[in-house]
């Protein structure tokens, strides 16, 4: 809804410029002017920067040997770069199959460690359960000893007075 909105105040936005543009073409017109000759400023600078070495003199001209005046470019030769590159692959081929072995028991011993910590919390959890069932049950059968008890204390005392 947000985003309708906003697109809807760009479009009337720019149907609102392109209307002022064409009625009063004075102000499209001058625009123009003001921002062709900033261009224009902007492109001579950029000259005047990319030029501005051009007057200078070459050290090369007035240094007293001809050093570096007809040297051919250097062509490098990246021949041993290449080897040491293969040399490299090669290695690190050779050091990731040796080290896999070793890499996959580490994550093997992770993944014991992470089971039995696992069955240690869940077997700890049922043992808290238990231990809480035990008591519950206890409580129970203490109260239900309790009541045998009256019951039985109840009986023999009616048996003693219906005895008489």
């Amino acid at each position: 809804m947000l985003l309708r909105s906003k697109l809807n105040q760009n479009k009337s936005d720019f149907e609102r410029l392109r209307h002022l543009g064409s009625t009063d073409g004075a102000i499209g017109t001058e625009l123009e002017k003001r921002v062709a000759k900033a261009d224009k400023m902007k492109s001579e600078i950029a000259s005047t920067k990319r030029d501005a070495h051009k007057g200078l003199t070459d050290i090369r001209d007035v240094m007293r040997c001809d050093i570096g005046k007809d040297q051919k470019p250097y062509k490098p030769d990246l021949k041993q770069v290449d080897h040491m590159c293969e040399l490299l692959s090669e290695k690190d081929a050779e050091l990731f199959v040796s080290l896999m072995p070793a890499k996959d028991k580490v994550e093997r011993e992770y993944l014991a460690n992470q089971v039995s910590n696992g069955l240690r919390d869940i077997m700890n959890g049922d043992k808290v359960d238990i231990e809480q069932h035990i008591s519950f049950n206890n409580s129970g059968m203490e109260k239900l000893h309790k009541m045998t008890e009256k019951h039985k204390l109840l009986k023999a005392k009616q048996d003693k007075n219906f005895a008489v």
